[in-house]
């Protein structure tokens, strides 16, 4: 029985004992005293209000009761092996796309952007994008839409994609690092946007898009994390939920794992009003013995299933391993997710970075098609960034009960499939080097631009085959071709040939250096710090420097001292920095930090403890 009905029910029980004894300095004794019908007007008035509650709260727990979803669960199951949408060739072994955003569209075309290789040398990774006009059976030859912008903190990398549409823009999240100590670490997530799927794309710069990319969400732990990345998006109501990989450490150096979950009302300025609003899962690695055991359990991907008004999110347990698997998660709010079930039946082993297909928003409409799309690396094979990305169709209903009968299963054990060749047409548009630098009146720079084939063999081109747009006229001149220093200063130039478009990077200095130079500026990349005596992740400050030549670098804590950097605390009550650069909360309060370079002061940041 609700609070409220017994409140109104024990006032009526007091006013019916009040009719045969009175009570002194009560207020219905008084007018029970004065008129002998009061008590009876009072006892009519509460009974009046009894029956309005219990009908009102009859109807609310009928509601409850009659909700068909309030306690049913989704129930996925993969219907069929499906098909792989890419090859690994017989010669070139290290290739792979990964980490699917598949996107439906009303006409029933799709659209997918993946991760494949970067240059081999310079960049990790690129992104990239593909299209079917037939619902997925055939697909269009790959086409590079995003690079990593060279002396920028996503310098060395773009991956993980994920692709929103909305309001004439299709918006990617990606991951990159400039982290070079440590390869592959300390992410953070990035965003850029693009009038058409294929680009050219614009990425966010800190207030507005173009020009050098800075994160919409920062990774501000110890350099050894993997970091913040793997973004999902789903948006309802003109609201977008973000979906953020979050592996770092605590203090005491314990890993953590978890999703988290960020979202923003979607205006042109979206990506600076972000606000946290927890975890969606803990996907921390898991003790033998728990009920159910994370084991390098990857990234979520989300969509929302409007016939049940309920999120999906899909992710690998195990990946890259045999007993590898789909699993997939629930919730009603899209912020706290359940666990459901793994999906072993027609999913083929070693899978790592799955995804599953939405529309233009994330959402799954009735009645729509539905694809999970995950890479593998197959029985047998060992070799790293050797992997096939697949799709397979899935189907979604409700359950009475949470069906956990695939845990049990077995996954497919089947091998990839090499073929001849990747294909020919053009994929990748590149210059070498990425970053000119030239000296001011003496000549003309030397970049050599070429594109690249699925294959990666490159053919060069001449300057003049190449577009240039975006860049500052008043520091290079583009004429027939010829590059030509005008001023001092840096700028990006985006380049094109082919219909395939990425920024690379000229500077102009007074005279020569040799290598990177000398350090030029250290500068924070937050504006300030929050950190919470309950937090869980450490938090560590990692400068970032720029180098005579304009190369942007993080300084991970191994590195500090070598480089000549201090880091202090003005007040060490509040918060401590220690050796590893880690910030130590001592007390609730504010203070500074101060980060200095060879004795010299390179800037201050606020930290704000709090509990």
């Amino acid at each position: 029985m609700k609070k409220s009905l017994l409140i109104l029910l024990t006032l009526l029980s007091a006013a019916v004992s009040l009719n045969g004894c009175e009570y002194p300095g009560s207020e219905l004794s008084e007018a029970a005293g004065q008129d002998g019908e009061g008590i009876v007007r009072e006892l009519e008035e509460i009974e009046e209000l009894v029956i309005e509650e219990t009908e009102v709260l009859a109807g609310t727990e009928e509601e409850e009761e009659s909700d068909p979803e309030g306690d049913k669960h989704l129930k996925l199951k993969v219907t069929d092996p499906g098909y792989d949408i890419c090859s690994l060739s017989f010669w070139q072994r290290h290739d792979y796309r990964y980490g699917p955003s598949i996107m439906l569209h009303e006409d029933g075309s799709m659209d997918v952007w993946l991760s494949s290789p970067g240059d081999s040398k310079n960049e990790y990774d690129y992104i990239m994008y593909k299209h079917s006009d037939d619902g997925g059976q055939t697909w269009t030859e790959d086409k590079a839409v995003l690079y990593p912008t060279p002396d920028s903190m996503d310098r060395l990398s773009v991956c993980d994609p994920d692709v929103f549409y909305y309001d004439g823009y299709y918006y990617m999240g990606y991951t990159s690092t400039i982290s070079e100590e440590f390869t592959g670490f300390s992410n953070s997530i990035f965003l850029a946007r693009a009038k058409e799927p294929d680009g050219p794309y614009e990425k966010w710069n800190g207030s507005g898009f173009g020009g050098v990319p800075e994160p919409i969400l920062y990774y501000d732990g110890p350099g050894i994390g993997w970091g913040r990345g793997e973004p999902a998006f789903v948006v309802m109501d003109d609201k977008v939920f973000l979906y953020a990989t979050m592996d770092g450490y605590t203090r005491d150096y314990g890993r953590i794992r978890a999703t988290e979950v960020w979202t923003a009302d979607l205006d042109e300025d979206w990506p600076e009003k972000l606000e946290f609003q927890g975890y969606a899962v803990d996907r921390t690695d898991s003790p033998e013995g728990a009920e159910y055991v994370y084991s390098d359990c990857d990234s979520l991907d989300v969509s929302y299933v409007e016939e049940y008004g309920k999120f999906v999110a899909v992710c690998t347990n195990r990946r890259f391993y045999t007993d590898s698997c789909l699993l997939y998660f629930e919730s009603d709010d899209g912020i706290s997710f359940d666990r459901v079930s793994e999906l072993n039946e027609n999913v083929v082993c070693g899978c790592h970075n799955s995804g599953i297909m939405g529309d233009e928003e994330g959402h799954i409409g009735p009645g729509d098609p539905v694809l999970v799309g995950y890479a593998y690396a197959g029985e047998g094979n060992r070799e790293w960034g050797s992997w096939v990305t697949r799709f397979a169709p899935v189907s979604i209903e409700l359950s009475d009960t949470v069906d956990r009968s695939e845990e049990d299963k077995q996954n497919l054990k089947q091998s990839i499939s090499y073929s001849g060749s990747q294909g020919s047409e053009t994929e990748v548009v590149g210059a070498n080097p990425l970053s000119s630098v030239m000296v001011l009146g003496e000549g003309d720079f030397s970049t050599r631009f070429f594109r690249m084939d699925g294959n990666h063999r490159r053919t060069y081109l001449n300057a003049s085959d190449i577009s240039f747009s975006n860049y500052d006229e008043k520091i290079l001149s583009v004429k027939d071709g010829v590059l030509t220093p005008v001023a001092l200063g840096t700028t990006l130039a985006t380049i094109g040939y082919d219909g395939v478009y990425r920024d690379i990077c000229f500077t102009v200095l007074p005279e020569p250096v040799t290598q990177r130079g000398e350090i030029t500026e250290i500068f924070s990349p937050v504006e300030e710090y929050y950190i919470y005596m309950s937090g869980a992740f450490s938090t560590a400050v990692r400068p970032l420097i720029r180098y005579e030549n304009n190369e942007l670098h993080e300084v991970p804590a191994e590195r500090l001292e070598a480089l000549g950097i201090e880091i202090v605390s003005e007040d060490e009550s509040v918060c401590s920095v220690r050796v590893d650069s880690v910030l130590v909360p001592g007390r609730e309060g504010d203070t500074r930090v101060y980060v200095y370079l060879n004795g010299e002061r390179g800037y201050a940041v606020d930290v704000h403890v709090r509990q």
